[in-house]
């Protein structure tokens, strides 16, 4: 009788397509079946990293049960500049800092045995750590996952200044880094939950390009990763934008202090921020700074 309810209420949202139900052991998540495969958008992986927790290592999810989770709509982009040349109009839900979360794509049921796992493909977006999002036209996989019999999961993680700015080593600083947290986060709930689309936890390749496969090395080469994923696909050269040292990450961080009018060691004063105002400062600096380098700064 609740699911019944709740497929009244959100079918509006779904048109034609056949509502799906998937239990994982947050809570059930409602996507919906195509004619080609089954989808589902925007399933949080990590609290949203909003107020006390900008600029801090994500908190995973809780459980939302005996909520249903609507994974019928594309979740909004991580905020980026909105100055930058890059178009937004292939981002379908806008920006927003609430953006930890990831898509799935799952053959139709009836394409395979109901007693097999499928192979898993888990993809890291590329955008120069900058731009960019799980959410773009460009990477809908329901002709893949349809053709191949696989499932694809996408995962999103915060960029620019709200994912890898840093201020110092004290203990009250932002130490950066965190959009590959979040990243580390993802993967370690698709291991935990891909075997309720499906989805063989034990069969996952972790793939990516441009940042994407900077990301795909770095985990590769990162111990604690190796339980996660078994297998890595690097499309494009892994070291094309240069890790910057602690110095290159700290420096460009006065230069937005001042445009943001805080003290660089002032953590409450930039959360007081609006995350357009924290975007827009960010744009600035990267022209002042680029300048000398043409590569971006607020990177790993």
């Amino acid at each position: 009788m609740i699911l019944f309810f709740i497929f009244t209420i959100l079918l509006p949202t779904i048109s034609a397509n056949e509502p799906v139900v998937v239990h994982t052991q947050y809570g059930d998540i409602l996507g919906y079946q195509t004619n080609l495969s089954r989808v589902f958008y925007g399933i949080p992986f990590a609290q949203p990293p909003v107020g006390p927790l900008r600029w801090e290592a994500p908190v995973p999810v809780t459980r939302w049960d005996p909520k249903i989770i609507n994974a019928t709509q594309p979740p909004p982009a991580c905020p980026r500049p909105k100055s930058t040349t890059r178009s937004t109009s292939s981002i379908p839900s806008g920006m927003s800092e609430d953006c930890l979360y990831l898509n799935i794509f799952t053959p139709l049921s009836g394409n395979v045995p109901s007693t097999d796992l499928l192979p898993v493909m888990l993809f890291i977006h590329g955008g120069d750590f900058q731009f960019g999002a799980a959410t773009e036209s460009i990477y809908e996989c329901e002709l893949l996952v349809n053709n191949t019999n696989i499932v694809i999961a996408l995962i999103q993680y915060r960029l620019g200044v709200l994912g890898f700015l840093a201020t110092g080593n004290g203990p009250n600083d932002i130490k950066g880094n965190y959009g590959i947290l979040d990243q580390r986060l993802a993967i370690a709930w698709v291991k935990n939950n891909i075997n309720s689309f499906g989805g063989d936890p034990n069969q996952i390749t972790l793939f990516g390009q441009s940042a994407g496969a900077q990301s795909t090395a770095l985990h590769y080469i990162t111990k604690e990763m190796q339980p996660y994923f078994q297998r890595a696909i690097i499309q494009s050269s892994p070291m094309t934008i240069p890790f910057r040292t602690y110095l290159e990450n700290v420096t460009p961080t006065v230069l937005l202090a001042e445009r943001l009018h805080c003290p660089p060691n002032n953590l409450s004063c930039f959360r007081d921020r609006s995350a357009d105002e924290i975007t827009t400062a960010q744009a600035i600096v990267n022209k002042q700074i680029t300048s000398l380098n043409p590569l971006f700064f607020f990177e790993p």
